[in-house]
C-alpha cells in the first residue's frame, strides 16, 4: 500500500513537520485508595553520656592512632572520671561501652607511647656506642 501524495511543496519552502500527538504519559498511574502518610512517631532517647566519657574515647583513638601524641594517660583518667560519674548515680547515663573503650584504648596508647620512648632510647645508646 501507498500513501496518497500530499501537496504539492515549493522547493524555496521549508518542509512542514509532521503534526505532533498531545502529551500522554505512558502508562497510567494506577489509584490506590488506602494509601496513607505513615504517622509521625516520637523519637527515643537514650541516656545521656557521662562527662568526661566522649573525651576519654577520643583521646584514647588519638594515642592509639598517633603513638607517638602521649594521649593515652589523659584518656585513661577522663574514663576513670566518668566511670566514677556512672557509679557514682547508677542508671542516670548511659554509654558504659564508650567508657570502656575509652580506657583500652587509653591503655593501649600509653604503652604504644613507653614502647616508642624505650626504642628512641635504644637507637640513641646504639648510636652512641658506635
Amino acid at each position: 500500500m501507498t500513501t496518497p501524495p500530499g501537496p504539492p511543496q515549493d522547493p524555496g519552502q521549508p518542509q512542514q513537520p509532521p503534526p505532533q500527538q498531545p502529551y500522554q504519559q505512558p502508562y497510567p498511574q494506577p489509584y490506590q485508595p488506602g494509601y496513607q502518610q505513615p504517622a509521625y512517631q516520637q523519637p527515643v532517647y537514650g541516656l545521656p553520656n557521662p562527662p568526661g566519657a566522649v573525651a576519654g574515647l577520643v583521646l584514647g583513638i588519638v594515642s592509639v592512632v598517633t603513638c607517638g601524641i602521649p594521649t593515652g594517660p589523659f584518656a585513661i583518667w577522663q574514663s576513670r572520671v566518668a566511670d566514677r560519674a556512672m557509679k557514682g548515680s547508677p542508671g542516670a547515663y548511659g554509654g558504659k561501652g564508650m567508657v570502656t573503650a575509652g580506657l583500652v584504648l587509653g591503655i593501649i596508647g600509653t604503652i604504644l607511647f613507653g614502647l616508642w620512648i624505650l626504642y628512641i632510647v635504644f637507637v640513641l645508646i646504639a648510636i652512641g656506642t658506635s
